[in-house]
């Protein structure tokens, strides 16, 4: 009996991992439209805790979006720079990190001219709202399961895309 409970409560607490990485994803430093340096905040709108330098390019982890705020998982960033790596860790300065998705980007992994559609819900039956073929960049909103809703560089559109269509890392395609 125990060893039962104990197997049940290995498949919940693996289960409910499972369900939280989902929601967790991976993407790179892009400049705004302000042209302003991409700041890590210690709660929505709040303290700037940080302000990445752009000497570096960037990625990390993101997750519970919320009116345009993003987790940073794991308060950390992984910089790629012209000096050894850093990893940048903001736990001395905040509980929780925060970064808005005006900073946050991927592209497309259509690399050979592959059509690609941004959905108005997470599911391929739903209205198209975007179609292409060329390879572009996009910024996350949202994330439900492997869907993303996205919103293109451009602000032109908005739609849901697979998460395998995206690449998130900023010095190569992700073939």
């Amino acid at each position: 009996m125990i060893i039962k409970r104990l197997f049940l409560t290995g498949i919940v607490i693996f289960a409910t991992f499972c369900v939280s990485a989902q929601k967790s994803i991976s993407v790179y430093i892009i400049g705004n439209e302000t042209g302003a340096q991409a700041t890590i905040h210690s709660a929505p709108n709040g303290e700037t805790v940080y302000t990445l330098p752009d000497t570096c390019e960037y990625m990390l982890d993101v997750k519970k979006p919320q009116d345009g705020w993003w987790v940073v998982d794991g308060n950390s960033v992984f910089g790629i720079c012209g000096y050894p790596d850093r990893d940048f860790d903001f736990s001395d300065k905040c509980k929780t990190a925060y970064i808005h998705y005006s900073f946050l980007g991927f592209s497309t992994r259509n690399y050979g001219g592959q059509r690609f559609v941004l959905y108005s819900k997470p599911s391929e039956k739903s209205d198209e709202v975007y179609a292409f073929t060329e390879e572009i960049g996009l910024s996350p909103l949202d994330v439900k399961g492997k869907w993303v809703y996205v919103e293109t560089y451009d602000k032109k559109y908005r739609g849901w895309i697979q998460l395998v269509n995206i690449c998130a890392n900023p010095l190569t395609n992700c073939c």
